[in-house]
């Protein structure tokens, strides 16, 4: 498994300052729920490179930790008394930007990470509430993606979750009416963008399962991100996201 790292010095919306063009406020208290160090959008410090958008649902432990969307982290291999092996599963951040990868992209240098919501939902249940998505999409992910469309009129978009697809309709109209399963495995316009819709990443990684190499080893299973096994989620995954390839330019 090979996730892309950044090419040089990290962007400063990765370090946790001030993006040069698209401010943002990780002490926002705009609504009711929110936390402290909620997450921003990170991506290069000149827009101009920016080769693709991604818009999720909202940021997990680890983004809340580190500051920035999608924080790759890599399978481990674990002890386990009863199976004696036993891999714990990617994170939406290492799913992702190995997805980039693939696509020839970098994502700290070549894309722009963002999510609707900017703190996780106040609901310990994940549940999303009305005044959380209506604040942060107004507020942030609003000014976030006209910033760039002003940069790329026809820059292409992917929303990755139910969430993001919610949110995105609510800020930016016209927008198709429907939900993630009816966009999937085709292509959709907001003005000139070409808009691809999949599942949050981490869908798929928690339905992904590993099977055993051989009979002969039962407790020593698949690596994650090699094999494309038909029908398997992370290949529904791979097939979802490949439809974004016609639309970018890749970097040389």
């Amino acid at each position: 498994m090979e996730i892309p790292t950044p090419r040089g010095v990290l962007p400063a919306s990765y370090r946790q300052q001030p993006h040069p063009t698209i401010p943002f406020d990780r002490h926002c208290r705009a609504c009711p729920y929110g936390k402290e160090n909620a997450v921003g959008g990170a991506g290069p410090d000149d827009l101009t490179a920016v080769r693709l958008l991604v818009i999720s649902d909202y940021p997990g432990h680890y983004e809340v930790q580190e500051g920035y969307p999608f924080v790759p982290k890599p399978p481990v291999y674990e002890n386990d008394r009863r199976r004696k092996l036993r891999m714990s599963w990617a994170n939406a951040g290492a799913a992702l930007r190995y997805a980039l990868g693939q696509l020839g992209l970098n994502g700290y240098d070549d894309c722009w990470l963002t999510n609707v919501l900017k703190c996780s939902p106040a609901a310990e249940s994940g549940k999303v509430r009305e005044t959380e998505l209506d604040t942060c999409t107004r507020l942030w992910l609003h000014q976030e993606v006209w910033q760039l469309h002003l940069v790329n009129p026809r820059l292409p978009i992917w929303l990755a979750g139910n969430q993001a697809l919610a949110g995105f309709r609510r800020a930016f109209k016209p927008f198709p009416k429907g939900g993630v399963n009816d966009f999937r495995r085709r292509v959709v316009y907001w003005l000139e963008h070409p808009v691809v819709v999949t599942w949050n990443p981490a869908t798929y990684c928690r339905s992904e399962f590993r099977t055993p190499i051989s009979h002969s080893q039962p407790n020593q299973v698949r690596p994650v991100f090699t094999d494309l096994i038909p029908l398997t989620p992370w290949e529904v995954y791979h097939r979802d996201w490949e439809l974004l390839k016609p639309f970018i330019t890749t970097y040389v």
